[in-house]
């Protein structure tokens, strides 16, 4: 099996600020080609003892059949203990199978909007894994996203290795702080780039031909919010999250998000404006009385808004008192936010009042922590 070896050489001024690349795979616009069977090794360098942000996505494509959708891969890589989400989409739901050694977890979704999105704790492994489920069309994109800090060593120095061996065919975009490495896994032969002649007939009177330049169609987003409804208690938290997408299935960064409200049982504690790396921005809101409200982000860019519907009931469960209804204008953007990486260590669960924190410590060892919040 041959060795495939990707160096990223990172020079950090406080984030990084370089990147070199060296391979021997082909180069095509800005994606390296990678013929399946290869072994990739990312190498980070920077400081010695530097602590680094890393994000690996991989997205394929299944076919449907009968309605439903599968894939199954022994030995599927995960090469860092990381936070793992798997997406799938359009779908009704997911399931995820994965088995480790004699250890088997089992993770169940129901979609919204057309997404199922599974998450968990895991650690570095080879695993068998199976997903699955019902689709809601002929083809259903598959996304796997490792997320992690890592610590590079005395020299430092950091690598990640993954042999495309046990990947179908699909691209890999891996991510430090804010370098991006792009990678297309396929099988057979590299494509040779076409060479463009010059035509060697002119007509004398051009015709104008249509085009859609390509940036154009990343102009299409997809787009949902959760929990699209919610029931809390009064003096309790939540937090909101709008996820967007464009239309190669790449989340959507830097899209401006006008949160708004339309009750006064509810307020903003804080809330992100803009879309962050993974196409996500997140607004806290607070319960001030019993009632119901609705919180509306709007994304001007996908033409696009999006609601919650939010139940609020006093401490004793008592059923909603009606509240005097209002308007309260989009909120400006000078507003204090808050970091995504707050808003996945702080994220609240749609069960009402609770704050589930799903981990796996060891080999699939699985725990649930239940903790209610309250505002002091």
């Amino acid at each position: 099996m041959k060795q495939l070896t990707f160096f990223l050489l990172f020079l950090f001024i406080g984030l990084a600020s370089g990147l070199e690349i060296s391979t021997n795979s082909k180069l095509i616009g800005d994606t390296y080609y990678v013929v399946r069977g290869e072994i990739i090794e990312i190498q980070i360098s920077g400081s010695p003892s530097e602590e680094v942000s890393v994000s690996i996505q991989y997205r394929f494509t299944l076919k449907s059949s009968g309605g439903w959708y599968s894939f199954s891969q022994d030995k599927f890589p995960i090469p860092i203990s990381s936070s793992f989400e798997v997406r799938a989409y359009p779908v009704k739901n997911l399931t995820v199978e994965a088995k480790l050694w004699i250890f088997k977890k089992t993770l169940n979704s129901e979609a919204k909007n057309g997404v199922a999105v599974v998450r968990a704790e895991v650690p570095s492994g080879k695993y068998d894994v199976k997903f699955y489920g019902v689709s809601n069309g002929d083809n259903v994109n598959i996304e796997s996203i490792a997320t992690s800090k890592v610590t590079l060593d005395e020299s430092g120095k950091f690598s990640i290795k993954y042999d495309t061996s046990f990947l179908p065919e699909g691209e890999m975009t891996a991510q430090v702080d804010s370098k991006l490495l792009k990678v297309k896994i396929i099988s057979g032969a590299v494509p040779t780039p076409s060479p463009v002649n010059p035509p060697t007939n002119i007509p004398s009177t051009p015709t104008d031909i249509p085009t859609t330049p390509a940036e154009e169609l990343r102009r299409e987003y997809f787009v949902e919010i959760e929990p699209i409804k919610a029931s809390i208690t009064v003096n309790e938290n939540l937090e909101i999250t709008v996820r967007v997408k464009d239309s190669f299935g790449e989340p959507a960064k830097d899209l401006e998000v006008l949160w708004s409200l339309n009750s006064s049982v509810i307020e903003f504690l804080s809330f992100e404006n803009k879309t962050d790396m993974h196409g996500e921005a997140t607004a806290k809101i607070r319960a001030i009385s019993s009632g119901d409200a609705e919180v509306k982000a709007e994304i001007p860019e996908a033409n696009a808004s999006y609601v919650t519907t939010i139940s609020i009931r006093n401490e004793g469960g008592a059923p909603t008192t009606p509240q005097p209804q209002k308007t309260v204008a989009l909120v400006p953007a000078s507003t204090t936010t808050i970091t995504s990486e707050t808003a996945r260590n702080e994220k609240i669960n749609m069960i009402p009042g609770f704050e589930v924190s799903t981990a796996i410590s060891g080999i699939l060892s699985v725990y649930v922590v239940f903790r209610k919040m309250q505002v002091k």
